[in-house]
This record gives C-alpha cells, sequence and structure tokens, in this order.
C-alpha cells in the first residue's frame, strides 16, 4: 500500500507539472522572484501572499490563459515559494485577530517606552499623537507595500510569458510585454538616440565638443572664452564726428553722446508731415509737435489761456430765470 500509494503522489505530480502553464527554467525564474517579492515583509511571512497571487493571476490572464487555471497556477507558485522560504505552519483564526498580539514594551510608533499604565491596558502607542500618526500614515504605506508587491508579481509572470525579440540597438534577445520597447536596457535606448551632429570642433580652438543649444540654433565655438577670443577687436568711424573707435561687433557710433545725436537725427528724418494748427503750413512733427515754429506755439499758447478765462467766468443756471422762478425767490425770502 505504502508503494501504491508513493506511485499516486508521483503520478499526480507528474499530471500536474504537464498541465502547469510555465515550465522549465521559466518556472523557476518566476519561483525566485516571487521569493523574492514575498520575503520582504514587516509584519507577517505571509503579508503579501494575497498580492502576489493577483499578480500573478492576472499576467497569466493577459497572456491568453483562462481564469481558473491561471488562478491554479498562481496558487501552486505561491505555495511553492512559501515551502522553499520555510515560512512554517500558518497562524490559527485567533492569532490573527487584533485581540491576540504579543506584549510590547515599545510604542508601535515612535519607538518609547510605554507607561505601565498603557502596558497594564495592553496599549500599543506611548500617546493620541502617535495613535493620530499611525492611523493616518500606515494605510498609505500599507497600501503602497501591498500595490508594490502586486506589480512585482504581475510584471514577473507577464515579462516571462512575453515572446522574444531581437534588440534593435545590439541584437541580443530579450523578453519585454511592452509592444513599444524596440531596445534591451537604457544604454542601448541611450546611444539610439543620440544625435551625430551635436558632435562639432570648435571654430576658435578646432577642438571636438558636444553642442548645447537647441532650436534650430548653431553653437559654433566650445566655451564662453572661445567665443570672446574669437570676436577680435576692428576699426570703424563714428558716423556722427567721423572719429575712429575700435569694437569687438559692428558700431555706427563712437560714444553714447553721439549715440543720442544719431537717434535724434533719425527722429527728425523719420517724422511724419502734419498741418500747423496755427498758420495750416505743412511740417514734418518732431515728438508730437503740432506747431511749425516758436511764434506759432506762442499763439497757440495764448489761445488756449484764453479760452480758459473766459471759460471760468461763464455761468451756467440749471433753469432759464423766468418770473415764475423770481416768484419762488421772494416766497421762499418772506
Amino acid at each position: 500500500m505504502a508503494y501504491l500509494d508513493n506511485y499516486v503522489k508521483a503520478r499526480n505530480a507528474s499530471l500536474r507539472e504537464q498541465h502547469s502553464l510555465l515550465r522549465g527554467r521559466k518556472r523557476q525564474h518566476v519561483i525566485q522572484e516571487v521569493m523574492d517579492v514575498l520575503d520582504d515583509w514587516r509584519l507577517s511571512r505571509w503579508q503579501h501572499e494575497g498580492e502576489a497571487r493577483a499578480g500573478v493571476r492576472s499576467a497569466l490572464c493577459m497572456s491568453g490563459h483562462g481564469w481558473q487555471s491561471s488562478d491554479t497556477e498562481a496558487a501552486t507558485i505561491i505555495d511553492t515559494a512559501l515551502r522553499r522560504l520555510g515560512s512554517g505552519d500558518r497562524p490559527t483564526w485567533i492569532e490573527g485577530q487584533n485581540e491576540y498580539r504579543d506584549l510590547r514594551i515599545a510604542c508601535a510608533d515612535c519607538g518609547n517606552r510605554l507607561s505601565a499604565l498603557r502596558l497594564a491596558g495592553g496599549e500599543l502607542f506611548c500617546s493620541p499623537l502617535c495613535e493620530e500618526n499611525a492611523a493616518r500614515y500606515r494605510p498609505q504605506i500599507a497600501r503602497y507595500a501591498k500595490r508594490l508587491a502586486y506589480s512585482k508579481a504581475w510584471y514577473t509572470v507577464w515579462k516571462a510569458t512575453a515572446p522574444e525579440r531581437c534588440c534593435e540597438g545590439c541584437g541580443a534577445k530579450y523578453r519585454s510585454p511592452f509592444p513599444g520597447q524596440h531596445f534591451c536596457s537604457y544604454d542601448c535606448a541611450h546611444k539610439a538616440q543620440r544625435n551625430p551632429e551635436r558632435h562639432r570642433q570648435c571654430s576658435h580652438c578646432e577642438k571636438p565638443f558636444v553642442c548645447r543649444q537647441s532650436r534650430g540654433r548653431k553653437q559654433k565655438y566650445c566655451s564662453v572664452e572661445c567665443r570672446i577670443a574669437a570676436w577680435g577687436v576692428q576699426q570703424y568711424e563714428c558716423s556722427v564726428c567721423s572719429n575712429p573707435f575700435e569694437a569687438k561687433h559692428p558700431a555706427h557710433c563712437c560714444s553714447q553722446k553721439c549715440r543720442n545725436k544719431h537717434a535724434n537725427e533719425e527722429r527728425k528724418r523719420n517724422a511724419p508731415e502734419v498741418p500747423c494748427e496755427i498758420c495750416g503750413s505743412v511740417f514734418k512733427s518732431h515728438r508730437g509737435a503740432s506747431t511749425c515754429s516758436r511764434s506759432c506755439r506762442s499763439e497757440l499758447r495764448s489761445r488756449t489761456i484764453a479760452a480758459k478765462q473766459v471759460s471760468a467766468f461763464i455761468l451756467i443756471f440749471p433753469q432759464p430765470l423766468t418770473a415764475v422762478v423770481f416768484d419762488g425767490w421772494f416766497r421762499r425770502a418772506a
């Protein structure tokens, strides 16, 4: 009977191996990766079991397998990983409840020693502040840990079930679940993105450099020192006083005084032609002038002052002075 029992167990094991969705080295690789996920626990050895099983099952379903077969395969992989980790027997139901906990002498949040009163009450925190802090941040940390375990297990299985492809950079074989991935590593991707036109030669020192400018600008020099040295000093003649001067850039004037005079002449030359408000003659209006000469400007100022004086003595009555208005005044005065 013992021989028959061993035979049945061996046959069932071989049948499970034949019907497994992942086999050989691929299966061993997935189990090893899942072991790394399950071994990163803080509260319990079975802390990430549910998330890892869900991730493996989801990846197998996305690879084209049925839900039931994917769930069975995920359970088998998780059990194998836990057995290899030596997790031991699972805790009982009562051991998994909040009421069942080991005695602690330090705060579960800050690590300070608990008082005798709190130890007697079986409390986990030393103050209400630590309780509030744990209630606020621990759920977020737990959700992040669960999501991380799920995504690691899901990506491991999805990558293992993806077909092999050739890297467009180095030609090596690799697996990737993403159809838009064309390279096996970041190094190959970075090499393919390099632009040979960015490698240039400095126009001054003739040393090779990498162009950092964009938007179609052409960088000629490798540094600011080479750019300044390549400019040089040239001789120019001032367009106002005709004196010679030196400059690194093309210039027309030798000083700020000549530049102001040159700008004033340019404004006069480009001024529009308008009629004078006094004599009506056409002239070039410089800086918004409305008269052609000083005499016309004085006449315009005199007319403006006279108009203001006349308007100051004008009395504006709200209604005409009639007999009815005068009678009303006399009646109110009496």
